[in-house]
């Protein structure tokens, strides 16, 4: 043995006791001995909390006191320790009568040879005892958490909702696991902790008087409960006055008895929505086959979570689809109402014949719905020169290249007259065949008005642009070639009129750019070009006005690459008009900042691309909008509250967002009232 064996010796006789010694020292067995002879030194030792004895020798008889006495305290605290009797007299029948009562052998003194291989027989003995006693610990705690299963199987075939569930599952962790403790806790998101909802065994109103946060920052969402919630997977605690992670419940834990604790997540698609927490009142007594165990027992909780969601799924399913049933077939009715008698001609068009159309298409065209569905070739309706756009549309469809369009065309009445009508239809199955189902309606009334509009554009052109360019020649010839041969007061006349003359042509040019963006007829002059460049001549050309008015521009950006596809004119209006905005409604000695940048931001699609813009941004320092203008700001002829004294068409922030918008980009305002106001425009960049 390499280990010092420590020996308590029972005996009033010095010789006997050194000739022990001297006999185990000689036989090898190295040892330390504790030599005793009174009752009352004998129980000090065994009841000495530091008793670290490996084994007792004991004399049979001493004058005040006797070994079997000794023997029944020894056994009575220490029943796994080997006792061994050395004495000089022990008959036959008292051997026998101390080896019932606890003893582990005996060695006679005048056979002293016996004494170091009954020592090492009984140590070997106390080793096997031990190894076996911890094996049907081991196999009790297994069958204890096997009962738990199997219990647990059958209580998730009786459950018929969670509570049930729940409270089942804590009394058989009770029960059949003989934990002295178990509650189940959900997330509670208001809080973001764990909220108890189900409990058995000896509580006192201990979770009462608990808190478990799922906040990472706090000490409460550090024990077995917060983290495995926090973290998806088992946490234990096998000592829980040294745990520091048990610190802010050790106090309340310990005056119930909690030694040991441990938490298992439960699941639900994937995320921990609550824990298992079961307590023992033994230190250190969760291994891993019993923590595996008892993870088992959880996951079967979550299955069985899982299981009752999608029953109530497919119950609501089930009552949902009948519900369906019957309200298609309602539904299926009333459509069939509705169609035949929308304001909007209805028809679905297979191999190029009507195989429906309702009365409205049949009155728009001047047909009888039996002369359309009895049509060979639906085309014939169709204006000769439209012809291949409407063929060209429904071939798209049919293949599969684009499933809904809108798109216009001039169509022919029976009588020969053209209607204008717009078509809105996509691909579909009808009766097992490929076909296209759309909606007409007749436009005509509005082709008509946009033709007054566009005769109204040239009207205001030739009408009014054609004076107003005489007006401003002559102002401009007498200005700069007669200006020494006209009276002063004339000629300031003449300069009022042509100022009034370019601000009228501005309006005039704003209204008609307008005008043409929103009805699509003014097409886009797109080519890659440098905003930078825009900006910077927008803030040279204006800079005059802004001095004039006693403010400062703050060219808050650096040359650099903002390449975009613009069309520069529109861009440049836009720009300048934002610009023009802030001078106007900035008080005299203030500032406007003008920046420029390239933005990202994450589109709305599944692969997580990203939009690259250049922003351009004006900010000012007015008197700010209120949010009940912010709403309106960008409406056309709206002018604001704080707009008495500045002079404008209204238009020209209608125009920026209309260009914003024609570029596919947009306009965003941030503005407090009395604080200033910023304008960003967003024009898609080249990347």
């Amino acid at each position: 043995m390499n280990q010092i064996l420590k020996i308590l010796h029972l005996e009033d006789d010095p010789i006997s006791a050194e000739l022990v010694k001297e006999r185990l020292l000689s036989d090898g067995l190295r040892c330390e001995i504790t030599l005793v002879d009174t009752r009352e030194d004998y129980l000090t030792k065994l009841e000495s909390h530091d008793f670290d004895f490996d084994i007792v020798l004991a004399d049979y008889s001493l004058p005040s006191f006797d070994g079997l006495s000794a023997l029944a305290m020894t056994t009575e605290r220490y029943p796994d320790l080997p006792y061994i009797f050395v004495t000089g007299q022990m008959g036959e029948e008292i051997a026998v009568d101390s080896l019932k009562k606890g003893a582990t052998d005996y060695v006679m003194k005048d056979n002293l040879a016996r004494l170091y291989p009954a020592v090492t027989r009984a140590l070997n003995e106390v080793k096997v005892k031990l190894k076996q006693k911890i094996a049907d610990h081991n196999l009790r705690k297994l069958n204890r958490i096997y009962s738990v299963l199997s219990a647990g199987n059958h209580l998730i075939i009786r459950s018929s909702n969670r509570e049930m569930l729940f409270e089942g599952a804590c009394r058989i962790l009770v029960e059949e696991g003989l934990f002295i403790m178990s509650w189940i806790g959900l997330v509670d998101e208001s809080t973001n902790g764990v909220k108890p909802v189900a409990f058995s065994g000896f509580d006192d109103e201990y979770l009462k008087c608990i808190k478990v946060s799922l906040d990472a920052s706090s000490d409460k969402s550090n024990g077995p409960t917060g983290s495995a919630v926090r973290k998806g997977r088992y946490f234990f605690n096998n000592d829980t006055e040294n745990d520091p992670s048990m610190l802010p419940w050790r106090d309340k834990a310990l005056k119930h008895n909690y030694h040991s604790s441990a938490a298992f997540p439960l699941m639900f698609d994937g995320k921990a929505i609550g824990a298992l927490t079961v307590y023992s009142c033994e230190r250190f007594f969760f291994d891993d086959k019993e923590l595996k165990l008892l993870d088992a027992f959880a996951a079967d909780i979550s299955f069985a979570l899982k299981s009752m969601e999608q029953e109530k799924l497919r119950r609501i399913a089930e009552s949902g689809r009948r519900d369906a049933e019957a309200a298609a077939d309602e539904l299926s009715d009333k459509l069939q109402s509705l169609v035949e008698d929308a304001f909007v001609g209805v028809y679905i068009l297979q191999n190029n014949k009507f195989v429906y159309v309702n009365q409205r298409l049949a009155d728009m065209l001047g047909y009888h719905v039996e002369e359309l569905l009895m049509l060979e070739n639906a085309y014939s309706l169709v204006h000769p020169d439209d012809k291949n756009i409407v063929q060209e549309n429904i071939r798209k469809r049919i293949d599969g290249e684009i499933q809904n369009l809108q798109y216009e065309f001039r169509a022919l009445k029976k009588n020969g007259d053209v209607v204008f009508v717009e078509v809105l239809s996509s691909y579909t199955i009808y009766h097992m065949i490929p076909s296209i189902i759309g909606s007409i309606i007749d436009i005509s009334t509005r082709k008509e008005l946009e033709q007054q509009k566009s005769d109204m554009y040239a009207m205001i052109t030739h009408d009014f642009k054609g004076p107003l360019t005489i007006i401003m020649g002559y102002s401009d010839l007498i200005i700069t070639t007669m200006a020494n041969k006209v009276d002063f007061t004339v000629l300031d006349m003449i300069k009022d009129i042509q100022f009034s003359s370019v601000k009228l042509l501005h309006m005039i040019d704003e209204f008609l750019s307008l005008s043409k963006l929103e009805s699509a007829k003014l097409s886009l002059n797109l080519l890659p070009m440098n905003i930078f460049d825009i900006v910077k001549k927008v803030s040279k050309d204006l800079k005059t006005s802004a001095a004039d008015k006693g403010l400062s521009i703050i060219e808050a950006f650096t040359n650099g690459n903002y390449i975009a596809m613009i069309d520069q004119m529109l861009l440049y209006r836009a720009t300048a008009n934002l610009l023009q905005n802030a001078i106007n409604y900035t008080p005299s000695g203030g500032t406007i900042t003008l920046k420029i940048g390239i933005v990202t931001s994450n589109k709305e699609t599944d692969n997580k691309e990203t939009d690259h813009h250049v922003m351009i941004s004006v900010t000012d320092t007015g008197p700010g909008i209120s949010s009940f203008e912010r709403e309106k700001i960008f409406d056309k002829y709206y002018r604001s509250s704080k707009a008495s004294k500045t002079k404008g068409s209204g238009l020209g922030l209608a125009i920026v967002k209309t260009v914003a918008e024609a570029h596919k980009g947009k306009v965003e305002l941030e503005s407090e009232e009395g604080n200033g106001s910023t304008f960003k425009l967003f024009i898609p960049c080249c990347m």
